[in-house]
Protein backbone atom coordinates (compact mmCIF):
# COMPACT_ATOMS: atom_id res chain seq x y z
CA UNK A 1 0.00 0.00 0.00
CA UNK A 2 2.96 3.04 0.78
CA UNK A 3 4.29 2.14 -2.77
CA UNK A 4 1.34 2.10 -4.05
CA UNK A 5 0.83 5.82 -2.45
CA UNK A 6 4.57 6.56 -3.19
CA UNK A 7 3.66 5.81 -6.71
CA UNK A 8 0.80 7.98 -6.56
CA UNK A 9 2.18 11.10 -5.19
CA UNK A 10 5.30 11.19 -7.91
CA UNK A 11 1.86 12.00 -10.71
CA UNK A 12 -1.14 14.25 -10.80
CA UNK A 13 -4.39 13.72 -11.50
CA UNK A 14 -3.45 13.59 -15.28
CA UNK A 15 -1.14 11.51 -15.43
CA UNK A 16 -2.46 8.69 -13.93
CA UNK A 17 -5.31 8.28 -16.46
CA UNK A 18 -2.25 7.94 -18.81
CA UNK A 19 -0.84 5.38 -16.82
CA UNK A 20 -3.64 3.03 -15.38
CA UNK A 21 -5.86 2.98 -19.11
CA UNK A 22 -2.78 0.87 -20.51
CA UNK A 23 -2.30 -0.89 -17.63
CA UNK A 24 -6.29 -1.90 -17.33
CA UNK A 25 -6.30 -2.35 -21.33
CA UNK A 26 -3.16 -5.08 -20.85
CA UNK A 27 -5.43 -6.95 -17.82
CA UNK A 28 -8.13 -6.96 -20.34
CA UNK A 29 -6.30 -8.54 -22.96
CA UNK A 30 -4.43 -11.12 -20.43
CA UNK A 31 -7.72 -11.88 -18.57
CA UNK A 32 -9.31 -12.56 -22.22
CA UNK A 33 -6.47 -14.73 -23.51
CA UNK A 34 -5.91 -16.53 -20.39
CA UNK A 35 -9.86 -17.72 -20.41
CA UNK A 36 -9.84 -18.83 -23.58
CA UNK A 37 -6.31 -21.31 -22.72
CA UNK A 38 -7.77 -22.53 -19.89
CA UNK A 39 -11.59 -23.17 -22.09
CA UNK A 40 -9.48 -24.88 -24.73
CA UNK A 41 -7.37 -27.41 -22.11
CA UNK A 42 -10.86 -28.03 -20.39
CA UNK A 43 -12.73 -28.91 -23.49
CA UNK A 44 -9.34 -30.84 -24.73
CA UNK A 45 -9.31 -33.04 -21.26
CA UNK A 46 -12.98 -33.41 -21.53
CA UNK A 47 -12.72 -34.98 -24.97
CA UNK A 48 -10.38 -37.68 -23.49
CA UNK A 49 -13.04 -39.48 -21.51
CA UNK A 50 -15.46 -39.39 -25.11
CA UNK A 51 -16.05 -42.65 -26.42
CA UNK A 52 -13.45 -43.57 -29.77
CA UNK A 53 -15.57 -44.43 -32.86
CA UNK A 54 -14.14 -44.65 -36.11
CA UNK A 55 -14.94 -41.82 -38.57
CA UNK A 56 -14.89 -42.14 -42.72
CA UNK A 57 -13.32 -39.27 -44.76
CA UNK A 58 -15.98 -38.30 -47.15
CA UNK A 59 -14.50 -35.36 -49.47
CA UNK A 60 -11.86 -32.27 -48.95
CA UNK A 61 -12.24 -28.79 -49.91
CA UNK A 62 -9.15 -25.88 -49.86
CA UNK A 63 -9.61 -23.38 -47.10
CA UNK A 64 -8.91 -19.66 -47.31
CA UNK A 65 -5.63 -19.37 -44.59
CA UNK A 66 -6.60 -17.96 -41.28
CA UNK A 67 -6.04 -13.92 -41.52
CA UNK A 68 -2.91 -13.12 -41.14
CA UNK A 69 -3.51 -9.80 -41.93
CA UNK A 70 -4.41 -9.09 -38.35
CA UNK A 71 -0.96 -9.94 -37.20
CA UNK A 72 1.38 -9.20 -40.24
CA UNK A 73 0.10 -6.44 -42.06
CA UNK A 74 -0.05 -6.05 -45.28
CA UNK A 75 2.23 -8.98 -46.12
CA UNK A 76 0.08 -11.21 -44.41
CA UNK A 77 -2.70 -9.90 -46.46
CA UNK A 78 -1.02 -10.88 -49.31
CA UNK A 79 -0.06 -14.12 -48.65
CA UNK A 80 -3.61 -15.02 -47.12
CA UNK A 81 -4.33 -14.15 -51.04
CA UNK A 82 -1.94 -17.01 -51.86
CA UNK A 83 -2.36 -19.40 -49.53
CA UNK A 84 -4.34 -22.47 -48.73
CA UNK A 85 -5.05 -25.14 -46.14
CA UNK A 86 -6.53 -28.74 -47.26
CA UNK A 87 -9.69 -29.34 -45.30
CA UNK A 88 -10.84 -33.11 -44.77
CA UNK A 89 -14.76 -33.62 -43.77
CA UNK A 90 -15.39 -36.73 -42.68
CA UNK A 91 -18.66 -37.97 -41.38
CA UNK A 92 -19.83 -41.07 -38.40
CA UNK A 93 -22.84 -42.51 -36.97
CA UNK A 94 -24.16 -42.35 -33.55
CA UNK A 95 -27.85 -44.07 -32.83
CA UNK A 96 -28.75 -44.24 -36.23
CA UNK A 97 -27.89 -40.45 -36.74
CA UNK A 98 -24.97 -39.16 -38.98
CA UNK A 99 -22.77 -36.54 -37.79
CA UNK A 100 -19.75 -34.81 -39.33
CA UNK A 101 -15.85 -33.05 -38.32
CA UNK A 102 -13.60 -31.36 -40.19
CA UNK A 103 -9.97 -31.69 -40.19
CA UNK A 104 -7.09 -29.02 -41.52
CA UNK A 105 -4.62 -31.20 -42.94
CA UNK A 106 -0.77 -30.28 -43.08
CA UNK A 107 -0.02 -27.24 -44.72
CA UNK A 108 -0.07 -24.16 -46.15
CA UNK A 109 -0.08 -24.71 -49.80
CA UNK A 110 1.15 -22.61 -52.61
CA UNK A 111 -2.46 -22.94 -54.45
CA UNK A 112 -5.78 -25.18 -54.27
CA UNK A 113 -4.92 -27.63 -56.72
CA UNK A 114 -1.37 -28.57 -54.21
CA UNK A 115 -3.80 -28.47 -51.35
CA UNK A 116 -6.25 -30.87 -53.20
CA UNK A 117 -3.79 -33.38 -54.62
CA UNK A 118 -2.34 -33.61 -51.11
CA UNK A 119 -5.43 -34.44 -49.50
CA UNK A 120 -7.49 -36.22 -52.08
CA UNK A 121 -5.66 -39.61 -50.72
CA UNK A 122 -7.39 -39.85 -47.90
CA UNK A 123 -11.05 -40.00 -49.06
CA UNK A 124 -12.62 -43.45 -48.39
CA UNK A 125 -10.17 -43.81 -45.29
CA UNK A 126 -11.12 -44.53 -41.61
CA UNK A 127 -9.87 -42.29 -38.81
CA UNK A 128 -10.12 -42.94 -34.74
CA UNK A 129 -12.31 -40.07 -33.65
CA UNK A 130 -13.94 -38.92 -30.23
CA UNK A 131 -17.25 -37.47 -29.54
CA UNK A 132 -19.16 -36.05 -26.51
CA UNK A 133 -21.74 -38.92 -25.61
CA UNK A 134 -24.42 -36.25 -24.34
CA UNK A 135 -24.01 -33.96 -27.64
CA UNK A 136 -23.00 -36.37 -30.30
CA UNK A 137 -22.32 -33.78 -32.90
CA UNK A 138 -19.29 -32.53 -31.06
CA UNK A 139 -16.66 -34.36 -31.80
CA UNK A 140 -12.38 -34.16 -31.73
CA UNK A 141 -9.35 -35.77 -33.53
CA UNK A 142 -6.60 -36.31 -31.17
CA UNK A 143 -3.08 -37.29 -31.47
CA UNK A 144 -2.94 -39.44 -28.94
CA UNK A 145 -5.92 -41.28 -30.63
CA UNK A 146 -3.23 -42.13 -33.55
CA UNK A 147 -3.81 -39.07 -35.86
CA UNK A 148 -1.68 -37.70 -38.24
CA UNK A 149 0.91 -35.80 -37.42
CA UNK A 150 -0.04 -32.14 -39.17
CA UNK A 151 -3.70 -33.01 -38.66
CA UNK A 152 -5.58 -30.60 -36.57
CA UNK A 153 -9.31 -31.53 -35.58
CA UNK A 154 -12.06 -28.55 -36.17
CA UNK A 155 -14.97 -30.84 -34.87
CA UNK A 156 -18.15 -29.72 -36.31
CA UNK A 157 -17.77 -25.86 -37.44
CA UNK A 158 -16.25 -25.92 -41.16
CA UNK A 159 -13.21 -23.29 -41.75
CA UNK A 160 -13.77 -20.20 -44.02
CA UNK A 161 -13.40 -20.49 -47.62
CA UNK A 162 -14.61 -18.56 -50.74
CA UNK A 163 -14.88 -21.39 -52.91
CA UNK A 164 -17.27 -23.52 -50.62
CA UNK A 165 -20.93 -22.65 -49.56
CA UNK A 166 -21.65 -24.05 -45.92
CA UNK A 167 -25.48 -25.16 -45.01
CA UNK A 168 -26.12 -26.18 -41.77
CA UNK A 169 -29.40 -28.66 -41.59
CA UNK A 170 -29.77 -28.77 -37.13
Amino acid sequence: MLAWCTFATWLDGDDSDSVLRPILLLGVLFGTGAWFLYRHIRRRKAAFGWPLIEATIQSEFASDVANPAVVMGVAGSVASRMLCNAVLQYSYKVAGEFYSGYIIFSGPYASREEAAAAASPWIGKTISVRYNPTQPHQSALLSEDGAPQGMRGLGENPPASSGVITLSLK
